[in-house]
């Protein structure tokens, strides 16, 4: 439906033009009924308008200047002219600003209807022009940030351009930078618009200043006619994936800003579990994502970083049932970080509903596994070195950990394998022996009923983290 104004300063005309046609019939919204010609123009300044009926003989401002005003200020309105006698003035003012038609007053309904229709034409035919140069330009940006055309060929008038990714966008945000005269093209992608335009100071001001309140982050890249626009675009989208999945906001990044990436084993050694509550573990999982995203660790850190957390819970507590295959294939599957913390906090509430407090005694001995772990371990060298009845040391530890010592001496070494797996290239047979099995045959059975996988699908399925 096309938009249309009127301005008349007289009251008959104003009331009685709408009564005249069926304007909805013929997809015309009557936004605006003016008298005085200057309230039209501040009208305009802030409502786009398709069609303008206005008179040519005001006393507040004639149409000679008024017709100039509109179009200085709305470029592409239609405009048909009402006069109540002939006037070549007003013709030639008329046909100067591209006037649809000239009527005389009193307004004929079929010429009234004719005249809209034709305007209705117009605004069509111009849509289309417009669109076809859209998608013109388009296709050459895209061909340009794809490498197929040289940065010149969107315009002979600069050597000094930037690309702009603008992540996370509405819908809105094409109209904006289509009006920006500076903006050579610029292509969609799924959900974020990267353009390229002239590059001057103020240029880049002006275009922050339009799109800042329709996107979630800007990254600005600086670029010259002899730069890899190929590479520079990688690198821009590589940059926007990472802001999309750790969700941050507001962000104005320069591409050749330095930052460095943090080290999340560091994050998680110093991770002190007990007494943690379930929102001090939300908040501490946010704010550690959150930092990660700053700095621009890759996608896999924050998978990394979740890894170890999730190894750091089950290596205190063993009594939780975890299905190692189905939980590591839902963090690699994460898209953001919400689902990352999702992941996580059901698995602390687990964690804290299966915790406890053990004896003086139960403590002393998950202590002595923790440290020696990879040694020759069994319940009675254990019992021996704590000077307990293995007997008894083997009824008093099931009865309060819930499993027997060896079934928690198994399922330690296996979340131990699990991290080292995680984090390093060793072959899984000496991995096997780092973590104190001896017999390799016997660890792969373990590591099977354990995390129902072998170690060789765990270890294809984890995306190892590169050095």
């Amino acid at each position: 439906m096309n938009t249309l104004m009127l301005v008349d300063d007289e009251y008959m005309i104003l009331k009685g033009i709408p009564k005249l046609l069926d304007w909805s019939e013929i997809n015309i919204e009557i936004v605006k009924a003016e008298k005085s010609p200057l309230a039209a123009l501040e009208f305009l300044k802030n409502n786009p308008v398709d069609i303008l009926i206005s008179d040519m003989n005001m006393a507040e401002l004639p149409g000679t200047k008024f017709l100039p005003a509109v179009k200085k200020i709305q470029p592409d309105i239609q405009i048909i002219v009402l006069s109540g006698y002939e006037d070549f003035s007003y013709a030639k003012t008329g046909l100067e600003q591209g006037v649809v038609d000239y009527l005389n007053k009193p307004v004929d309904p079929d010429d009234l209807q004719n005249a809209v229709e034709k305007a209705q034409r117009r605004i069509k035919k111009s849509k289309n022009i417009k669109h076809q140069a859209q998608m013109a330009s388009r296709i050459q940006v895209r061909d340009v940030l794809h490498g197929k055309l040289p940065l010149a060929t969107l315009t002979e008038a600069s050597d000094n351009y930037a690309i702009i990714g603008l992540i996370d966008v509405q819908d809105n945000i094409t109209q904006i930078l289509q009006k920006l005269d500076f903006v050579l093209g610029y292509q969609e992608d799924n959900n974020n618009v990267y353009a390229i335009i002239t590059y001057t100071s103020d240029n880049l001001s002006l275009v922050k200043q339009k799109v800042a309140d329709y996107c979630e982050n800007m990254i600005i890249d600086r670029l010259f006619a002899n730069d890899d626009v190929v590479a520079n675009g990688r690198k821009i989208e590589a940059l926007a994936n990472k802001l999309v999945f750790y969700q941050l906001e507001d962000q104005v990044i320069g591409l050749n800003e330095k930052v460095t990436p943090l080290a999340v084993a560091d994050f998680v050694s110093k991770l002190e579990l007990n007494n943690l509550s379930a929102a001090d573990f939300d908040s501490y999982l946010q704010e550690i994502y959150h930092q990660l995203g700053l700095h621009q660790n890759e996608i896999k850190d924050a998978k990394y970083f979740s890894r170890l957390v999730l190894m750091k819970m089950y290596g205190e507590h063993h009594e939780i049932n975890l299905d190692f295959a189905a939980l590591i294939a839902q963090i690699e599957n994460t898209e953001n970080i919400s689902e990352l913390s999702d992941i996580l906090n059901d698995f602390f509430a687990q964690y804290r509903k299966n915790h406890r407090k053990y004896p003086e005694v139960i403590e002393q001995v998950i202590d002595y596994v923790a440290d020696n772990y990879n040694q020759e371990l069994s319940l009675k060298k254990v019992a021996d070195i704590f000077h307990i009845n293995s007997v008894y040391l083997g009824s008093i530890f099931k009865k309060n950990v819930g499993q027997s010592f060896a079934k928690y001496l198994n399922s330690y070494r296996i979340s131990r394998s699990i991290e080292i797996m995680s984090n390093s290239h060793y072959d899984i047979n000496e991995i096997s022996e780092m973590v104190g099995y001896r017999n390799n045959n016997y660890f792969f059975r373990v590591f099977k009923e354990q995390t129902k996988m072998a170690p060789s699908e765990y270890r294809k399925m984890v995306i190892e983290k590169e050095e």
